[in-house]
């Protein structure tokens, strides 16, 4: 039986997190504007800044975790 070969693990860096802002815009901008018009009201600015703002929020929480994760087994 052969063990699989460990694969490197990489670190989130600021290019990751770019990357996933401008998609998370992108996202939130097409969300908002459908659920606008699905539900007939008026498209608001400061309500997808706020789903935007929520959402890097929690992106941010999760590559935070991940990274100190990843710190934690390096030191093992």
């Amino acid at each position: 039986m052969s063990e699989k070969p460990e694969l490197p693990v990489r670190r989130y860096g600021i290019k990751e997190f770019i990357a996933a802002a401008v998609f998370m815009a992108l996202w939130c901008f097409m969300l908002e504007g459908l659920v606008a018009w699905w539900l007939s009201y008026s498209f608001s600015f400061v309500r997808l800044l706020l789903v935007f703002a929520g959402c890097m929020a929690f992106s941010l929480f999760q590559g935070w975790r991940r990274n100190r994760r990843l710190d934690a087994e390096q030191q093992r």
